[in-house]
């Protein structure tokens, strides 16, 4: 299948290189060697299997002799002759060159190949990076890399990758002057793009010129009209110049922008433990929460900087005091949240109930106050049945707050409470609501009735003392009375 793919799409690789493993599995070399010519200049794997190939066999330097011998251009080092009139050869020598680290000697046909096919990425920064590398011996080879790489540039002349490349190669010799100014187009080239500009800072920054560095992630935010962008870059940069009242300022203003990094909450948080740079964070972070609407970015911010600080009575007092004083509902939803995954109950409760007191809905406001029945239910379960009660007391002829106040009670050993509950609310009822709830009560108080008499029958077994067991089979039977009356046995 393979073979007859690869003739109707000769060029595809995938299927070149699934033969060639077929035709290796059946150890066919000439089948294997013939495909390896057929394709060799199309891609560095082929071309390097190859060059094994003949080397292992023995036949490379053979190869290349007849080479030599069919192009004399080659000994005369006429590259450009060569390029023009035969460049599969050039090409084939080039490759050997490169192949065997003859690197030298193959230079010259790079050169000319890349000057033949200007537009041809793969030739041109071959030429390139071997005039780059000889330059270390031959500092002339810069410029000629150089060139190159500007040729390339000519066809995209937007690339970043071939603008660093060019700055790079002059930076190679220590020509810093030659090289700013193309890491600086990086960024003009594509000026409604923040990519060009990080980018350009990042090679400048990898050459330690910090001021660059700033100055291009500083324009970017001016020409993209994002202040806060790029923080955890500028904010990097200023720790690497030992400026860490500037990297706080950095790193906190990009936490309260649109889109925060975890990775500047966690550098931030990090500089708020160690006990030199904590006043440093204090000073940018301390307001946060004085404002009456805080963004939930700037609560989780410094609830953040507090919790890592450990200091908790400070995070408790800020937090109430925003409750206190804020009457946006996002604002209390975003304390109640961050309260919660900081295992803050006081201040989610305080939370609640400010949201209970601001709300005219009275639907939203039962719903508010039964999520904090749930949140008194763990640590105060005396205040989560009052609010209940008085839930029941304030909206008893709602039938979502009958029933809310039924499956409480029932579910907390108040089931007495809960067929009383049912009994007052079927007398206020239509006819058929009335039956459904009455025939619950009926329900409910068999089930009353049962557990009252297993209950004293435990009792009566148990080894509690005299008294005690008195009164409590007394409030056992007096339960079991009502049951039963209301029953009708």
């Amino acid at each position: 299948m393979d073979r007859y793919a690869h003739e109707r799409f000769p060029h595809d690789l995938t299927f070149v290189r699934n033969l060639l493993a077929q035709y290796r599995s059946r150890k066919e070399q000439a089948e294997v060697e013939k495909l390896l010519w057929e394709h060799w200049a199309e891609s560095p794997d082929l071309r390097d299997q190859l060059f094994e190939l003949l080397s292992s066999s023995g036949r490379l330097d053979a190869q290349l002799e007849v080479l030599r011998q069919q192009t004399p251009e080659i000994d005369k080092g006429d590259w450009s002759a060569l390029a023009q009139t035969n460049p599969a050869a050039e090409r084939f020598w080039l490759e050997s060159c490169l192949w065997q680290s003859h690197f030298e000697q193959g230079v010259g046909a790079a050169e000319a190949l890349a000057a033949e096919y200007p537009a041809d990425e793969t030739l041109g920064r071959q030429a390139s990076s071997l005039n780059r590398s000889l330059a270390y011996f031959h500092p002339e080879d810069t410029d000629k890399a150089v060139a190159i790489e500007k040729r390339l540039l000519s066809a995209p002349p937007d690339d970043l990758e071939t603008l660093a490349r060019i700055g790079d190669i002059y930076a190679d010799r220590g020509r810093m002057a030659e090289a700013a100014p193309y890491w600086t187009r990086m960024a003009e080239v594509r000026p409604g793009y923040a990519e060009g500009y990080l980018q350009s800072a990042t090679v400048f920054w990898d050459y330690f010129d910090f001021p660059s560095a700033l100055s291009q992630l500083r324009k970017g935010r001016e020409r993209l009209a994002q202040p806060a962008l790029f923080g955890y870059q500028a904010g990097a940069i200023e720790e690497s110049q030992s400026n860490l009242p500037g990297a706080v300022r950095e790193y906190v203003a990009s936490a309260l922008g649109d889109a925060p990094s975890a990775e500047i909450r966690r550098r931030l948080l990090a500089l708020a433990r160690k006990p030199d740079l904590s006043p440093a964070v204090e000073v940018e972070t301390a307001a946060l929460l004085r404002s009456a609407t805080p963004s939930s970015a700037a609560i989780e911010l410094r609830v953040g900087v507090l919790d890592a600080e450990h200091r908790r009575e400070d995070l408790m007092r800020e937090l109430k005091q925003v409750v206190t004083q804020t009457e946006s509902f996002d604002v209390l939803d975003a304390l109640a949240a961050s309260s919660r995954s900081h295992a803050l109950p006081e201040v989610e409760e305080a939370a609640l109930r400010r949201q209970i007191v601001l709300t005219a809905d009275p639907v939203h406001s039962l719903e508010l106050r039964y999520q904090l029945v749930d949140l008194l239910e763990k640590r105060n379960p005396a205040a989560a049945v009052a609010e209940v009660d008085a839930a029941y007391r304030e909206h008893g002829r709602m039938l979502g707050v009958v029933r809310a106040t039924v499956d409480y009670d029932w579910g907390h050993e108040r089931r007495a409470q809960a067929v009383t509950v049912l009994l007052e609310s079927a007398d206020a009822a239509y006819p058929e609501l009335k039956q459904k709830l009455q025939l619950e009560a009926a329900r409910k108080l068999t089930g009353l009735a049962l557990f009252y008499q297993a209950e004293l029958a435990v009792l009566q077994g148990s080894a509690l003392e005299r008294s005690e067991k008195t009164t409590r089979v007394a409030q056992l039977r007096r339960g079991m009375i009502a049951a039963a009356t209301q029953l009708g046995n």
